[in-house]
């Protein structure tokens, strides 16, 4: 298989090993292959890639209804992050679904300051909390939504 080049873009099922590999590496509660797969396979949903010297090093995957989307997942790896790679994957997605989508979710784990700081660099707001709604360990989710400009 050729090589891509360095950049962004949607996830290919030769991919899923490597993103798989790289949620164990960044969360005790991980997504599984099928988790993947099945948002690979799903029309309503996103999944784009970082490629950098020809190696997943991030990605996200979003889902939408109608004009609400969701970010369900995204990860860096720990070496890389602090380069804006999770900055410009949230900023791709939101490229993507500018034409139909009103708001952003996403939900974040409380004590997760370095996420919920980019969040709202990125014009995240918070909009509620669940209690206790992560596991391994047990921690409440801050809710958080942008809000996008119709064009």
């Amino acid at each position: 298989m050729m090589q891509r080049a360095d950049g962004i873009f949607p996830a290919l099922s030769c991919d899923i090993d490597r993103i798989v590999e790289i949620e164990k590496k960044c969360f005790s509660d991980a997504w599984t292959e099928n988790m993947f797969r099945s948002s690979l396979e799903d029309p309503e949903s996103i999944m784009l890639v970082r490629i950098l010297d020809g190696c997943v090093i991030g990605y996200v995957v979003a889902s939408f209804v109608l004009d609400e989307v969701n970010i369900d997942n995204i990860a860096v790896l720990p070496e890389y992050r602090r380069a804006g790679i999770a900055r410009a994957l949230l900023n791709r997605v939101e490229e993507e679904i500018r034409s139909f989508a009103n708001c952003i979710m996403l939900e974040v784990r409380e004590g997760n300051e370095s996420a919920i700081a980019l969040y709202s660099s990125l014009g995240y707001e918070r909009v509620g909390l669940r209690r206790n709604y992560y596991h391994n360990p047990t921690e409440n989710a801050i809710l958080m939504t942008k809000y996008l400009l119709s064009g």
